[in-house]
């Protein structure tokens, strides 16, 4: 599933949501809408539910989560809130949880947030990453999530890989560079 982001020439916010088959070569497909029109998104997933959080909003700094049910098309309804509300936080999961790392709320913030992707409901502080990064990038295996390469204030860019083990809350280390 892809989410938001800006449209046409004028850079309208956006509410769509599309989506691929990966197995499948060919263009994204309307899958429904978020709930309202936004930009800078992170998402985590399991196999059936997938999830949006924080953004920007035309002129405010977003908390919420919205929720899709995977294997059908259709609109967001509502999952929870994020602890502080943001925009561009990294995404990553594992099986049966999410978690959202920084973000930009009108800076970085070292703020690591998670949920547990079958029970709807607000974020819980993970921990704080080691830097405060905006706008990095988020990965993950059935252990460990990753996230590197965001910056920490215009416009200081980061080269700092952090990581989480994703079922167990802390803070994260560094992993690299």
């Amino acid at each position: 599933l892809f989410a938001g982001g800006y449209g046409g020439s004028a850079q309208i916010f956006r509410s769509t949501v599309e989506f691929i088959t990966i197995a499948t070569l060919g263009d994204a497909t309307d899958f429904g809408d978020l709930r309202e029109a936004i930009v800078g998104v992170g998402g985590a997933a399991d196999t059936t539910r997938g999830l949006f959080a924080g953004g920007v909003v035309p002129g405010a700094y977003r908390n919420s989560i919205d929720q899709f049910t995977i294997a059908t098309t259709g609109n967001a309804t509502d999952f929870g809130d994020l602890t502080v509300a943001r925009r561009n936080p990294a995404g990553t999961s594992d099986s049966t949880r999410g978690v959202f790392f920084g973000g930009n709320d009108s800076g970085g913030t070292n703020v690591i947030d998670f949920v547990t992707i079958q029970s709807a409901g607000n974020a819980t502080d993970f921990g704080d990453s080691t830097s405060n990064q905006a706008d990095a990038s988020g990965t993950s295996d059935s252990i460990r999530g990753v996230f590197s390469a965001g910056y920490y204030g215009s416009p200081n860019l980061s080269n700092v890989i952090e990581k989480v083990i994703i079922q167990t809350t802390g803070n994260s280390v560094d992993y690299g560079d």
